[in-house]
């Protein structure tokens, strides 16, 4: 009897595609508006302020004295680039002969998700703490991540001058994620609605813990902290359709007396710390990590975009190198706003 174990020349069944459930993207980087191209490693531009409101009496038949410099209250501000690159490389034979899993060109596959992951990489340093790191001959120039941009603190290396830092009250790195409350949210939209003047919306990058947050907010008292979510026994109310046949528990914005927040869940929040070290598996103080950014003020200034170079096969194996050079712009950070919990 032939039985399956004795069948001669039995072919492997492989499937003809390759899944991959990964989809995260970089909305950050989409987000971003578009400078002008770089022509120097280095970029330096000013910020400016209005001068304080004063008592403005001036006395009849009094002459002009002490006039105002128009220099008064500027700022030089100055941002880094960073070279981004990837790789790829493919036998002779797994790319000519070989077609495993319905591959049939295995180095036309690879290099678009070589570019994604390129494109991750952007994505991670801009969202990150770290400082600008100067170019040497082991370590590759650093952009600053909005991390650092929106520190209270002068950074190391080309630091923002003090009068553009955003103000204590608009970052909070103080509060535990376990102690969150939405009037610290509150707080922090006042503070920056204070400097700017104005109730416009802000874009709110958030981590998938504090985007779960904004919704317990609305079932909950604002000074309600949130490991009292569960016990609270007052707080908002709200009236859905009960023949929906659904649930909705999302908020994609939040309006208070300050302003507008856009709500935008992104998954690779301070990913990289102040040491140019970076984390794959988020901690808590990540998934909290919230940032209160105006789009007008940043912007991404591309020396080159993404670009693809086959190397000549030569016997060893077909490569291909991309690679792409760009810098993060904050206008002026005196107007953004930070939670960055501690644990």
């Amino acid at each position: 009897m032939l039985t399956y174990s004795n069948v001669v020349g039995n072919q492997e069944d492989w499937a003809n595609y390759i899944t991959n459930v990964d989809n995260r993207d970089t909305p950050f980087v989409n987000w971003l508006p578009v400078g002008s191209k770089p022509v120097n490693v280095l970029y330096q531009y000013q910020a400016d302020k209005f001068a304080d409101p004063r008592v403005n009496a001036h006395v009849d038949g009094q002459p002009w004295t002490n006039f105002n410099s128009a220099a008064d209250n500027r700022g030089a501000m100055k941002a880094l680039i960073q070279w981004f690159d990837n790789t790829t490389s493919v036998s002779k034979l797994s790319e000519d002969v070989s077609n495993a899993a319905g591959v049939a060109d295995e180095l036309a596959r690879d290099i678009p998700k070589r570019l994604k992951e390129m494109g991750r990489d952007m994505e991670v340093a801009f969202l990150g703490d770290q400082d600008h790191r100067e170019g040497t001959t082991t370590a590759g120039y650093h952009t600053r991540g909005v991390g650092s941009w929106t520190s209270t603190s002068a950074q190391t290396l080309y630091p923002v001058p003090e009068s553009f830092r955003p103000p204590s009250g608009s970052v909070d790195t103080t509060t535990t994620s376990a102690n969150m409350t939405e009037d610290v949210v509150r707080n922090l939209i006042e503070s920056v609605a204070t400097e700017t003047g104005n109730q416009e919306t802000l874009t709110a990058w958030v981590g998938p813990k504090i985007k779960r947050m904004f919704t317990n907010f609305t079932f909950c008292l604002p000074s309600a902290a949130a490991a009292s979510y569960a016990t609270q026994a007052s707080g908002s109310t709200f009236n859905q359709d009960g023949t929906s046949g659904k649930i909705v528990r999302n908020v994609t914005s939040y309006e208070g007396d300050f302003g507008m927040l856009d709500l935008r869940l992104n998954w690779w929040l301070a990913r990289v710390n102040s040491s140019y070290a970076i984390t794959n598996t988020p901690a808590a103080t990540q998934q909290y990590r919230m940032y209160l950014l105006h789009r007008e003020r940043w912007e991404m200034r591309w020396n080159q975009k993404p670009a693809v170079y086959k190397r000549e096969f030569k016997g060893g194996s077909n490569e291909a190198a991309m690679d792409a050079i760009c810098m993060l712009v904050c206008r002026n950070p005196r107007a953004e706003g930070k939670y960055a919990p501690t644990s």
